[in-house]
């Protein structure tokens, strides 16, 4: 990595007590107690998801932050605003730029990973950062069309989240787990197996002080 970001990147916050252990040690190592850290919370990827939002939400409570200190982000935010934290949830990436490009907070965000920030991606927030999202468009499809399908670029590479190594049986029920499967083993096809970073349900991504590590939560 060619600058020492401060990035968490995971698919899902199903595994919510090791992923708030792992935003602790984050900040520790940026100096920022939890309980004076600001958050920049950017839901736009799925603003009608209420209970998901709560639940990314309570996921930074849980690791100490205060609900006073965790700010929306909106059309009305100053470019000034502060934030040790920008936290993104998930939905559909396309939306999340389109969103962030009209409000035009799209390259205030990247500027300010560039600075050493807490990125906090999840799901559409984690494929954001990428070279391209233009791999989610078969599963997610957006209207009206954007002028172009690149990430932020923040990554040498495109993310893939909800990846499964393993195939699913053909059990009662998985209908819906096998098409995800299949839809994404599709998006490393497209991409190319070397061009993209693969996040499973049950992993995080941490990209610190120049190193990126993977680990598999329980």
């Amino acid at each position: 990595m060619k600058k020492e970001y401060n990035i968490l990147l995971y698919s899902a916050i199903t595994r919510m007590l090791p992923t708030t252990k792992i935003i602790k040690e984050i900040l520790k190592r940026k100096c920022i107690l939890p309980e004076e850290a600001k958050v920049l919370f950017v839901p736009f990827a799925d603003e009608t998801n209420k209970y998901y939002i709560a639940l990314c939400k309570q996921a930074l409570l849980l690791a100490g932050i205060k609900k006073s200190n965790i700010s929306t982000l909106s059309s009305h935010t100053h470019k000034t605003a502060k934030a040790d934290v920008i936290f993104v949830s998930g939905g559909n990436v396309c939306k999340l730029k389109d969103v962030l490009t009209q409000i035009d907070w799209l390259q205030e965000i990247k500027e300010r990973i560039e600075k050493g920030v807490l990125y906090i991606g999840d799901s559409a927030g984690a494929v954001i950062l990428g070279q391209t999202i233009e791999h989610t468009l078969d599963w997610e499809p957006y209207e009206p069309q954007l002028d172009n399908y690149n990430g932020l670029k923040v990554l040498d590479k495109s993310v893939v989240v909800h990846y499964s190594l393993k195939k699913y049986a053909g059990e009662k029920g998985v209908v819906k787990e096998q098409e995800c499967y299949d839809a994404h083993i599709k998006q490393v096809k497209f991409l190319g197996k070397k061009n993209c970073i693969t996040v499973a349900n049950n992993q995080v991504i941490v990209i610190c002080g120049g190193k990126q590590r993977s680990k598999f939560l329980t």
